[in-house]
């Protein structure tokens, strides 16, 4: 029998000894490839070779994959032709956290040959390894997660929904060629989603992340925007026939009416409502709807009101303008001489492409000279 110390010094030992920390070597520097090497490493689950299921544990790599925009895209191109579903989310997001189950079931559900969740955190990447990953190991997720680099929001903007003010949760659907052709943002359940990416997976057309708008329908999602805390809120979506504003602006003011208590007499400006398509310019169904959530929230008992072409003036006035609000609402803080600003924008495929509204409607000239008094002439408060 050979003795230990024989073996040691057997040639075949010798070539273990080097061969071990080469393959070690290797390894390792899988994991120098920046950020994008490191979110690729997560991108497939690790499984029992020959199993029909993975096991859905991912290994989430020690360093956050901080991503660009760009490179966002380029990470998403490597996986098709699947159909791709970007979840946007935070863990200071309510919403996100607790709708996330349904989005890893709903990755369980589809499989990874035909559907990929990709998971696009938006925290501070110093947060990664103590309450990212952790939240996302706690829930078990099945995908990868990315982190997007705040500067990127313009690009994103550009790229995924030009009306998106950064809400979250905010889901995308990308087809098998990469084209976007669906979404839910904040204030939708993710079961729209879930279906969206099920009717693509099973064949049911790529334009489905679009039905839900009708020939004909115009949906309308407000922000509601406290201006002295410079915070903001989305208001789920609302639906009408696009010849019906004032069907858009009543579910619009319930909403609005539901948030501010009545009794505390605030100021309330109103944005017109651009187009998802065009959002530096509101055409004349964004200036008509708007002027009727003002005459509805009158209805309602809110006589502190200022009309669409003032709130424009004012925003003007401030050096500000609607899609710098739109990117960062927190601006508004002391700035506006209003309690909360009404804005948002209206989505459709059928939305009539007209030129601005009469100065009449901007004007609120649709309303008694008494009412035109009481919000054409606001004071300052304290």
């Amino acid at each position: 029998m050979m003795s230990p110390v024989a073996a040691h010094s057997s040639p075949v030992f010798q070539r273990l000894v080097f061969l071990v920390p080469a393959v070690l070597l290797l390894t390792g520097c899988a994991g120098w490839g920046g950020s994008a090497g490191r979110a690729q490493q997560a991108a497939e689950p690790p499984g029992a070779e020959g199993s029909q299921k993975p096991v859905y544990s991912f290994r989430y790599p020690g360093e956050p994959p901080v991503l660009s925009a760009k490179d966002l895209q380029t990470f998403v191109a490597g996986f098709r032709p699947r159909v791709v579903l970007l979840d946007f989310w935070a863990s200071w997001s309510r919403q996100s956290r607790d709708e996330m189950p349904d989005i890893i079931r709903l990755q369980e559900e589809l499989g990874t040959d035909e559907f990929q969740v990709i998971s696009c955190n938006l925290d501070a990447a110093q947060q990664w390894s103590t309450e990212t990953v952790p939240l996302l190991r706690a829930l078990h997720a099945n995908f990868p997660c990315v982190v997007v680099r705040p500067q990127a929001k313009n690009e994103l903007r550009t790229w995924l929904a030009p009306g998106w003010s950064f809400d979250l949760p905010a889901r995308f659907i990308l087809d098998s060629q990469g084209r976007v052709v669906g979404q839910a943002l904040s204030g939708v359940a993710a079961a729209e989603v879930q279906d969206q990416a099920r009717s693509l997976v099973s064949g049911g057309g790529e334009d489905h992340g679009l039905a839900r708008l009708a020939a004909g329908t115009v949906a309308l999602h407000v922000r509601l925007i406290d201006v002295r805390r410079g915070q903001s809120q989305s208001l789920p979506e609302v639906f009408a026939n696009s010849a019906d504003p004032a069907h858009l602006a009543a579910q619009a003011s319930q909403q609005v009416a539901t948030e501010i208590d009545r009794r505390l007499n605030a100021r309330i400006a109103i944005l017109p409502f651009p187009s998802s398509r065009n959002p530096a310019r509101a055409e004349t169904i964004g200036h008509e709807t708007a002027e009727k959530v003002r005459q509805e929230l009158r209805r309602r008992g809110y006589y502190d009101l200022m009309t669409p072409d003032q709130t424009e003036k004012m925003i003007a006035a401030s050096g500000l303008t609607a899609l710098s609000i739109d990117y960062e609402p927190a601006v508004v803080k002391g700035k506006l001489n209003c309690d909360f600003l009404v804005t948002g924008w209206i989505r459709g495929e059928s939305l009539p492409d007209r030129e601005q509204p009469d100065a009449a409607i901007g004007s609120g000239a649709l309303e008694d000279q008494t009412e035109a008094t009481v919000v054409t002439h606001p004071q300052p408060r304290e």
